[in-house]
């Protein structure tokens, strides 16, 4: 059974990345941006799992985790959640905080994928990932038909030349000097012919880019190489023979 998931941050953007890579295990996660809405969050439903940042306006994690922790001694809520606290100071004096409030673990931001996967085997959950779906077939073929329903030679033509770019840019996508720039471009490019995959890699790369260490966008853009590899072996039966 799937463990209910709930993801508390300020950050839109923390929020959104976190939210992609449970996702990508088979897991969908409810989300609150301050300690008052995870408390909300908390009281309404029944959660496996709270991953909790500490700072954050109007109430923050700590003071949160504290009223959970005081709603279950009074009853007011019937289940004891996991919370697992998310920084990016796990200092000592942090931590000691953290436990202090009624957390049960803490994790260092950026959260690594491998991090959670090794998590979510605890609620039950192994993590799985979704069937590959390299390409929307209903956009492409509304990029590449003509009014009577055949190949366009000159969209094949773009399309080519789009994929010609995405393999000549992929080795040195690293040491781009606005990396993040570069994969909102990319994103843009894939997401005109309607390569599923690939545009969840560079939305992911382009949220994570400015906080992601070279190690995490090494690894992230060996998946991009593999799901681009999918993608042509997907476009082998629209290209003529």
């Amino acid at each position: 059974m799937k463990p209910s998931i709930l993801v508390v941050d300020d950050n839109p953007t923390n929020l959104q990345v976190l939210n992609l890579q449970l996702k990508r295990m088979g897991v969908v996660a409810h989300t609150a941006t301050d300690g008052i809405e995870a408390c909300a969050a908390a009281r309404k439903n029944q959660y496996d799992l709270i991953f909790m940042d500490c700072q954050m306006p109007n109430m923050d994690g700590y003071a949160a985790t504290r009223q959970i922790r005081q709603w279950e001694k009074e009853g007011v809520i019937a289940y004891h959640p996991t919370i697992i606290a998310v920084t990016a100071n796990a200092l000592t004096g942090n931590r000691a905080e953290c436990a202090a409030s009624g957390m049960d673990d803490y994790l260092n931001k950026p959260v690594e994928t491998q991090t959670i996967g090794k998590i979510l085997p605890r609620f039950g959950w192994v993590p799985t990932k979704l069937p590959p779906i390299p390409l929307e077939e209903a956009r492409l073929l509304s990029v590449l038909q003509d009014f009577n329903g055949n190949i366009d030679p000159e969209s094949l033509c773009i399309l080519n030349d789009a994929m010609a770019e995405l393999k000549k840019v992929l080795p040195d996508l690293q040491q781009h000097p606005q990396l993040s720039r570069e994969a909102h471009r990319l994103k843009g490019m894939v997401a005109l012919f309607g390569f599923t995959l690939l545009y969840e890699d560079f939305l992911l790369l382009e949220k994570s880019a400015d906080f992601w260490n070279p190690d995490q966008i090494a690894e992230h853009i060996r998946g991009i190489a593999e799901h681009l590899k999918e993608a042509e072996e997907a476009l082998v039966k629209y290209r003529p023979r």
